[in-house]
């Protein structure tokens, strides 16, 4: 597999498990920021590195091709193995609960100012 066709289905993958939009790889990576850890996004790097090596074919012989495929491994099973439902479905309970927390607190201090004020 190309080092382009490596790029294109991480790119891919990107947009479908984590909502990343953006032109190509490197654009993505950015937008995803700390979406991913260091070290799958230090991975993708390589290979946003050995992309642009491929455009010069003098840099191109440069290229390590057994680290490159080390990347593209590492950040296709990373990606592969997140669940879009689940994240998805794990924020709107985190955001839900946050909430309820907030609503429980906040009532709780009305009723302790109208209790401090004698008007219960």
């Amino acid at each position: 597999m190309s080092c382009q066709e490596q790029a294109d289905q991480i790119s891919a993958l990107l947009r479908e498990k984590l909502g990343v939009r953006g032109g190509d790889l490197e654009c993505r990576l950015r937008r995803a920021g700390r979406l991913l850890p260091r070290h799958v996004r230090r991975q993708a790097e390589v290979i946003v590195r050995a992309r642009a090596m491929q455009a010069s074919p003098k840099l191109a012989r440069l290229v390590d091709h057994a680290a490159l495929e080390r990347a593209f491994r590492t950040c296709h099973d990373h990606l592969s193995a997140i669940d879009p439902w689940e994240r998805r479905k794990t924020r709107i309970i985190g955001f839900l609960s946050a909430n309820a927390f907030n609503l429980v607190v906040i009532t709780g201090l009305v009723i302790a100012v109208l209790y401090w004020r004698d008007l219960i």
